[in-house]
């Protein structure tokens, strides 16, 4: 059964982000990096509270609760991910500014490249884990996974246009129904372990969750009229990176719990962070 679901997940994983990479890029047109960067302000305070504050959020949760390593060395990767490309389409359905979230999802995946290493050195100096560094193969994935599919998307829109709608119907219905195989083997394959680690590692996941949304909804708040962008692109974060690393330092049956918790219980709050503030434009 194991040996099943890995396949499953495998085969799923390589159908369903590529394409969706491609679908956004096809949609989008093209990475809108001049309206970005035209906000120079905003840029900064999302780079700041994305890359150094929250990291820094998680490093306080680990000194307050007793260095709890196997919950915390994953909560600081995750903290320093891309932003999902889910991203985008919670901008679609609030109104917000999707040229802006495009090219904001885009900016982190570089920056993280960045971000990532500098990350590791503190697991090892502050957390005392000697690790496998991984970041060649986290780039290369997240290059093969994301950027390169997406780049394909904006050159095909951009030489392609009367074929691009053609092709957004053909790879969406793909690309959603190898993510819902990906997700239900995913929560298969966890869920049994997430109940074994009993409900404390949870809660400690969900109350770092709060934290970084209150921080990010505050730092957020002066660019109202782009929407919710850094919300939701701190919250939900590419789970990629950490899955990668754990992989390379072979230590999945540890560490894949805390990952898949990370993203339910991101998920469920962003959900009712959605109704408590932007309830009506969901109708």
């Amino acid at each position: 059964m194991a040996n099943i679901l890995l396949t499953v997940i495998g085969i799923s994983a390589i159908l369903a982000i590529p394409t969706q990479s491609i679908v956004l890029g096809l949609k989008a047109g093209r990475p809108f990096f001049r309206e970005l960067f035209s906000q120079k302000l905003l840029l900064v305070r999302f780079i700041i509270t994305m890359f150094l504050i929250i990291p820094g959020v998680a490093v306080l949760f680990s000194y307050f609760t007793g260095n709890l390593i196997a919950i915390w060395s994953v909560v600081l990767i995750i903290s320093v991910a891309p932003a999902s490309p889910g991203v985008i389409k919670g901008m679609a359905k609030l109104e917000g500014n999707q040229n802006v979230s495009i090219a904001w999802m885009i900016l982190t995946m570089l920056l993280s490249v960045i971000f990532f290493p500098l990350i590791i050195l503190i697991l090892q100096a502050y957390l005392g884990i000697d690790l496998k560094l991984g970041i060649g193969e986290v780039v290369i994935k997240l290059m093969i996974l994301f950027i390169v599919p997406m780049g394909i998307g904006f050159l095909l829109s951009k030489y392609f246009k009367d074929k691009a709608g053609t092709l957004v119907k053909i790879l969406d219905p793909v690309s959603k129904t190898a993510m819902l195989a990906l997700i239900i083997s995913l929560l298969v394959s966890s869920v049994p372990m997430i109940i074994s680690k009993g409900i404390i590692p949870v809660l400690l996941i969900l109350a770092f969750i709060i934290v970084a949304l209150v921080i990010a909804h505050l730092m957020g708040s002066p660019e109202r009229e782009f929407g919710p962008i850094l919300p939701f692109s701190i919250v939900h974060r590419l789970p990629a990176p950490a899955i990668i690393l754990t992989k390379l330092n072979d230590t999945m049956e540890m560490h894949m719990p805390v990952i898949i918790s990370y993203t339910i219980l991101a998920t469920i709050v962003m959900i009712i962070y959605n109704k408590i503030f932007f309830g009506n434009k969901n109708k």
